[in-house]
């Protein structure tokens, strides 16, 4: 065999069954991944194998070919069918389709991506992919992604199929995780008050309720479970009505958000319903936290559903590091009849826990479930909300995220109670920023605002108006409505024929709308024969 200096590929032949193999190309090797072979017998079957060769040798020979049978046409395949593209990760989208039908020899799938609206399609995979899904990674956070699919075989790429729905790359939305901390908040004769934990991952959405289940519990062995509500309840709270005095029962709490339903929570142990007689307050319930920041943030809670025998008159919070030996210190040494504290001095980067109690006049009662740990930090990319007056005096509050999400909303409260009457604020929302304006400023208007964005890590912050920052906003209104237009010269006085006298001055430019008053002795000049004023 001659010595090969040229690089490229040979092409051997053999007929089915014989394993006698014989060059295709007995010239120069093709430097081409295609070959035409003539000269086969018409019905016979054929393997084919391919070597690759340069000036150092030649390579093992590739894995033959299946019986081809010379006449078999093989036609491009069908296009496979219509892509759909799911969210993975913050950078990574998965594209199935489905698989190309009446395909002789499959080679594979090529997918290609666009960012919505560019027209411009990149590759996504070097390699035919066998099957029917594949992972695109290496996107961009926050592009909206359309995808389509090629088949491929020896005889070419077959059309496109269609393209997928446009996705958002971003991590993709679970089904929660499991409610913890169920634990008795009242009890009566026929019912028992419940309360737990929401989940510590929500699964990328924002929890929309619980399904609570029970079971009785005899000598120790519990009973069938059973769904209490069919419908969810929003909050961390539940009232299990038609019990039966004096028997055991056993509670476990589902969550649900947009992509489904959790796991049950452990049960409590076997809880007696029987009358509670105790003078003091249940537990406060629902603690949660709000514009975490590195030195403070605000907590949030609900009273107790048992007031003891006499009203719940107001709260304790209390606070620790969430290090093994630290002892729990009072926030504040007198009760706040708020539901709602910040809490100032923390320590950027260390982790807190708080509980709150309630108290009425027969003293102080149980402490609320553990909140935490919380670590004091300022997430980056953290806005604060920004007061705005424009050119027209308008008087507005803005705030933004960027980090919004499926289904996110902003949420604007009042005292940290969502706010549902108009007549004082407009809000007005576009894409990543929303705009609070105040319909008539006024000292109704005092309190602390605060906005929300839901489906989010916990984008929040606040603005406490006050009446001096009201005032000095009514002022910056007042002159944006009625600016005061600056004098370019002195008054100037002119002396004219027959003992008639001229006044003048210049003023920076002005609109059409300004109006000019000539004052002589505090007494506004009219314009009349005597005066004449022109502008």
């Amino acid at each position: 065999m001659p010595v090969l200096t040229s690089p490229g590929c040979l092409f051997c032949q053999c007929v089915a069954g014989s394993e006698c193999w014989q060059r295709a190309n007995t010239g120069m090797p093709v430097k081409s991944p295609r070959f035409a072979l003539f000269d086969l017998a018409e019905g016979k079957s054929y393997n084919f194998r391919v070597r690759c060769c340069n000036s150092a040798g030649m390579s093992v020979a590739s894995s033959a070919t299946g019986d081809i049978t010379v006449g078999d046409v093989l036609d491009l395949p069908a296009a496979p069918g219509p892509a759909v593209a799911t969210r993975n990760t913050d950078t990574s989208v998965v594209v199935s389709w489905g698989a190309s039908k009446d395909v002789k020899h499959l080679v594979g799938y090529y997918i290609s991506y666009s960012v919505a609206g560019s027209d411009v399609w990149t590759p996504a995979n070097n390699k035919p992919v066998k099957g029917t899904r594949f992972v695109c990674h290496g996107l961009n956070t926050g592009d909206s992604c359309v995808f389509r699919v090629k088949a491929v075989n020896a005889a070419g790429y077959s059309h496109s199929s269609l393209e997928s729905e446009a996705v958002v790359v971003k991590a993709a939305i679970a089904i929660p995780g499991v409610p913890s901390g169920v634990h008795l908040m009242e009890a009566a004769r026929d019912y028992m008050v419940l309360a737990w934990r929401e989940p510590a991952v929500t699964g990328g959405a924002d929890i929309r309720g619980y399904f609570v289940d029970y079971r009785t519990v005899k000598g120790g062995v519990g009973g069938q479970w059973h769904e209490l509500n069919s419908k969810a309840v929003t909050c961390t709270s539940y009232k299990a009505e038609n019990l039966k005095e004096n028997s055991f029962y056993q509670f476990q709490v589902r969550a649900i958000n947009m992509a489904g339903v959790s796991e049950a929570s452990l049960p409590n142990v076997a809880l007696e319903c029987k009358e509670w007689t105790i003078a003091k307050p249940g537990a406060p319930h629902g603690l949660h936290v709000l514009e975490v920041r590195d030195n403070s943030l605000v907590l949030l809670w609900e009273p107790p559903t048992f007031d003891g025998r006499t009203p719940v008159n107001g709260f304790y919070v209390d606070i620790k590091e969430a290090i093994a030996g630290e002892d729990w210190k009072g926030v504040h040494e007198k009760a706040t009849k708020l539901k709602y504290m910040k809490v100032n001095g923390l320590i950027a980067g260390r982790s807190y826990v708080f509980r709150v109690r309630a108290q009425n006049l027969a003293g102080v009662g149980k402490t609320s479930a553990v909140l935490g740990p919380v670590p004091a930090l300022t997430m980056p990319g953290t806005h604060e909300i920004i007061l705005d007056v424009d050119d027209d005096g308008v008087i507005s509050m803005i705030f933004e995220c960027s980090e919004m999400a499926e289904g996110s909303e902003f949420i604007w409260s009042k005292n940290y109670k969502t706010l549902t009457d108009t007549s004082r604020l407009t809000i007005v929302t576009e894409g990543g920023k929303s705009r609070a304006i105040f319909n008539d400023p006024s000292l109704e208007d005092l309190g602390i605002f605060s906005c929300e964005v839901t489906n989010t890590v916990g984008v929040s912050a606040s603005y406490t108006l006050t009446e001096a920052g009201l005032k000095r906003l009514l002022d910056i209104s007042h002159d944006h409505k009625f600016p005061i237009i600056p004098f370019k010269t002195q008054m100037a006085m002119e002396l004219l024929e027959k003992g008639r006298v001229r006044f003048w001055t210049q003023v920076e430019k002005f609109t059409a709308g300004c109006h000019v008053d000539y004052v002589f002795n505090d007494v506004i000049v009219e314009n009349g024969e005597v005066r004449k004023q022109t502008s």
